[in-house]
């Protein structure tokens, strides 16, 4: 079950129990998601996806919320740059007020 100096995003585990002259093991793994979500990341920059690697990885909320914070606003829609943070303002408006008020707040609290 050893994943080691393989590039792996399974993580094993495994455990034995061994009293008198009984004998007990078992096994499983767990599959790390985050890292596929990076390996994902990494094969579609190679493949010259750039916005779609970005967008991947903005599906993260601490992403999203650095890439907000660095003025470099997640793709949305199709949308990159000033025209995404426009998009993603609005759409910010339109969660905040219900869709309802002229004027929306733009505080970012809820």
């Amino acid at each position: 079950m050893s994943v080691y100096g393989q590039d792996s995003c399974v993580i094993p585990l495994a455990g034995g129990l061994t009293v008198l002259s009984f004998s007990a093991s078992v096994g499983s793994y767990i599959v790390d998601k985050e890292c596929e979500r990076r390996k994902s990341v990494a094969v579609l920059a190679k493949l010259g996806m750039k916005v779609a690697a970005i967008s991947l990885m903005c599906q993260d909320e601490h992403v999203w919320q650095a890439m907000m914070d660095a003025g470099t606003p997640c793709p949305i829609d199709g949308l990159i740059g000033e025209k995404a943070k426009e998009k993603w303002m609005e759409k910010r408006r339109k969660e905040l007020t219900g869709g309802t008020q002229t004027k929306p707040s733009m505080t970012w609290n809820d």
